[in-house]
């Protein structure tokens, strides 16, 4: 999953309340927080990437042989 990092410093700064309410005022977007604040959004998988990523969690599924 790719993600794009946001600093939004310059412009405010959100307390934890904030910024839980701006990830229940957007619900079909996956929001993260760094340690430092920033605000981490991580964009949806298609394509090649999804492709990818079903085969390793079907890998890592796979009992031991």
């Amino acid at each position: 999953m790719t993600a794009i990092t946001l600093n939004l410093e310059s412009l405010t700064t959100l307390t934890h309340d904030q910024f839980y309410q701006l990830c229940m005022n957007n619900k079909d977007v996956v929001m993260e927080r760094s340690r430092s604040g920033k605000s981490i959004i991580m964009l949806p998988v298609g394509g090649e990437s999804g492709a990818k990523v079903t085969l390793i969690r079907c890998l890592l599924r796979q009992p031991d042989v």
